[in-house]
């Protein structure tokens, strides 16, 4: 959708010219919906005749397994039969007031996105009326589960494993949060300026331990959003003006944020001028103190000098990697770092270093968050499946150009990865070890590193070679071609095998059952296999 060329919002009218209608949309949270039935009689009673008021409740509890994105589609259709009750080619409505709780705050802004084409550059029709989205306390960055009580906190950890749940989604680094995050920033950057962008208001109460100012650094850095705090309000009964300590000094500030003028309010962090951003991410069996300082340390001397982020996710066994919800959760923090830095390095060229599960987690980014970008993407110790889709990537512009680095004794890769693989876990596999599937002039592979899983990153001279490919695209190693692999069979060997060990050790174990009558020996023969598996994947 071309923003310079949308048409304004309407001007009041004057004269003999029809009054502007008002349509006001009121989406609610995770809280009982009596808790606005005050602030919601109130909206209504200050629109005129021909004004609307309209109340959706998705009716979302914890507990609820409704995909956000799935909700956000139906409220973007709801509004649109609302906006445009008897012709679906004109909206009825010259002003547009869309009011979100919480997480109803999320559904607003995603609604918003898609009607849009924010998402898919199909404008709709409703969008260009919308004069305001007002969120309420609404988890723009997501809700950081250590904020939660320990009791949600034991329940999230749970039920992790089993099932998808709306709570999930929310999740600061979810991929819908980050999906969402950088839809909206990316298209507000392109209204900038119109007088098409809506004002975009978050009000957050000041006893509220689940939200913070900084969570909406995406929603407070463009010209016409405003951030205010309401006195004595917490999260849940931000909206509740019967619950408040002063009823009437609660409506002012909700009355304010939706029908009054506002002032533009400074962001507390500010957006910085756009440069080289690169990511530096280890792997497993790394920490602090890894490669990536060094990496770092090297880039510094570039110039122009990039921004380097490095963030460590703690040490990560083999083990620990073999467990796919484990596996997975690493995820998190990498999405919201990066949204984090696309916030205030907007317009920047961010590049990617990884290695190891540091290449699990990009793979994964690039998969479940399509409006991810990287430039340049560095490859070591890949974990990622050979038949990994980076020609969707490359050709979605997610990524523009790759290097894959390969080590001859690379155990992890050649065997763990490959065994994974042959026990179902399809989402890894033996791309930094035997290639991926891939032709492609923008993708660059080199063998064999003599060395272990890790070669690739400590060897000092290949290690500014990558700061040189990071920096300029540039920068082939010297690495030597012949002989192959000693671990190629074996690697290849692991993924048939896994399988016939896991069945043979299954129907082992229904055997001794069986003969001895007791259970004892098997649950005896199982702890000490799980010691032996374990024991054996820390040393790989």
């Amino acid at each position: 959708m071309d923003a310079a060329a949308s048409t304004p919002h309407p001007e009041p009218t004057s004269g003999d010219e029809a009054p502007r209608r008002r349509l006001v949309v009121y989406v609610n949270g995770m809280t009982k919906a009596e808790r606005s039935a005050e602030l919601r009689s109130r909206i209504q009673k200050c629109l005129g005749e021909g004004d609307r008021f309209y109340f959706w409740d998705p009716s979302l509890r914890w507990w609820a397994r409704a995909r956000i994105a799935e909700l956000a589609h139906q409220l973007r259709v709801q509004i649109e039969s609302w906006s445009s009750p008897d012709d679906l080619d004109e909206v009825a409505y010259d002003d547009i007031i869309l009011i979100g709780h919480s997480m109803g705050g999320l559904l607003v802004r995603h609604a918003y996105l898609l009607d849009a084409g924010g998402f898919d550059d199909e404008a709709k029709l409703w969008t260009s009326h919308v004069s305001r989205l007002v969120l309420l306390a609404a988890p723009n960055r997501g809700f950081q589960r250590s904020r939660l009580r320990v009791y949600a906190r034991i329940a999230f950890a749970c039920m992790a494993p089993f099932a998808k749940w709306t709570a999930e989604d929310a999740q600061a680094g979810s991929p819908y949060i980050t999906e969402l995050r950088l839809r909206w920033m990316t298209w507000f950057d392109q209204l900038s300026g119109y007088e098409l962008a809506p004002d975009v208001v978050q009000l957050l109460g000041d006893r509220d331990d689940l939200i913070s100012r900084e969570d909406s650094i995406d929603v407070e850095q463009f010209p016409r959003a405003s951030h205010r705090f309401v006195p004595n309000a917490n999260h849940s009964g931000l909206p509740d003006i019967k619950g408040a300590v002063d009823p009437d000094e609660r409506w002012r500030y909700l009355h304010a944020a939706i029908f009054e003028p506002l002032t533009p309010t400074t962001p507390t962090e500010q957006r910085e001028d756009p440069a080289t951003v690169v990511f530096v991410l280890h792997g497993i069996r790394a920490g602090k103190d890894t490669w990536v300082h060094e990496v770092q340390e090297m880039l510094a001397g570039k110039d122009p000098k990039p921004v380097t982020y490095g963030p460590s996710y703690g040490y990560f066994s083999a083990a620990s990697f073999a467990i796919p919800w484990t596996r997975r959760r690493t995820l998190r923090g990498f999405l919201d770092n990066y949204s984090e830095l696309f916030a205030k390095y907007r317009g920047s060229s961010f590049h990617f270093a990884g290695h190891s599960n540091g290449t699990y987690i990009l793979g994964r980014a690039l998969r479940e968050v399509p409006a991810i970008r990287f430039d340049r993407v560095y490859l070591a110790g890949s974990v990622l499946p050979r038949t990994y889709n980076w020609s969707a990537v490359l050709d979605r512009k997610q990524v523009k150009q790759i290097r894959n680095d390969r080590a001859d004794r690379d155990v992890p890769v050649a065997l763990l990865c490959s065994a994974l693989r042959g026990l179902g876990m399809h989402d890894v596999g033996t791309g930094g070890f035997h290639g991926f599937n891939l032709s492609d002039d923008r993708y660059h592979e080199y063998y064999w590193f003599r060395g272990n899983h890790g070669v690739c990153v400590t060897d000092k001279t290949n290690r500014q070679s990558i700061c040189t490919f990071l920096v300029t695209g540039d920068g082939a190693p010297s690495v030597a071609t012949e002989p192959g692999s000693k671990l190629a069979f074996p690697s290849r060997a692991a993924e048939t095998l896994a399988p016939i060990v896991a069945i043979a050790l299954v129907a082992g174990l229904v055997v001794v059952t069986a003969v001895t009558g007791s259970v004892l020996p098997a649950l005896l023969t199982v702890g000490i296999g799980g010691i032996a598996i374990y024991l054996g994947l820390r040393m790989a």
